[in-house]
């Protein structure tokens, strides 16, 4: 995915060409990060990274609150706006109608996206009028990791490390200078 002009969409679509790298070309976040992001504005570039990553880790209950509504599984990047937007409305706390007509948006600027664009107003629409998101299951480990996980610690640990991962840090705060400094000051 060619990376955007700086505009009101830029860190949804930066986040958009990462999850596509991510989860279509196999990559890791780090490796693509930094070229995706780096004609973004600062604010831009953490607001994409934390799409991304909010995206990532929510991506199981977003497919789980989509599913109903799919007859078929959408072309991978419009797939990734639906799961984007919900992500932004449930736990990044956007207004609903503003993230849905942000990611039709995105996908009207898509190659193959501009058929698709009713299809995530409608799919998104239904969604948010089913309201389901907080009695779905929290985002669960992938198999390869909690299979071993259940075996040496337990369900209930496992599920509890889920819930935790789920919730993400709640702050973090990182400086480029004078460490010892912020450390004393803080």
């Amino acid at each position: 995915m060619p990376q955007p002009p700086d505009d009101a969409h830029s860190a949804r679509r930066a986040a958009l060409a990462l999850l596509w790298e991510v989860l279509e070309e196999r990559r890791l976040l780090p490796e693509v990060l930094p070229r995706i992001v780096a004609p973004l504005s600062p604010p831009d570039r953490a607001r994409a990274q934390r799409l991304a990553t909010g995206t990532l880790r929510w991506m199981d209950r977003a497919d789980r609150a989509l599913g109903p509504f799919l007859r078929m599984k959408p072309w991978p990047g419009v797939h990734h706006a639906l799961r984007m937007a919900l992500y932004e409305i449930h736990v990044d706390g956007a207004a609903p109608h503003g993230a849905v007509g942000a990611a039709v948006d995105l996908v009207r600027g898509m190659d193959r996206g501009q058929s698709q664009a009713g299809l995530v107003n409608g799919v998104l629409r239904n969604v948010l009028r089913k309201g389901a998101w907080e009695s779905l299951p929290l985002p669960r480990l992938p198999k390869w990791l909690r299979n071993p996980l259940v075996a040496d610690y337990g369900k209930e640990v496992v599920a509890a490390m889920e819930a935790a991962f789920a919730r993400g840090a709640p702050l973090d705060l990182s400086v480029t200078s004078d460490a010892p400094g912020w450390a004393e000051r803080l």
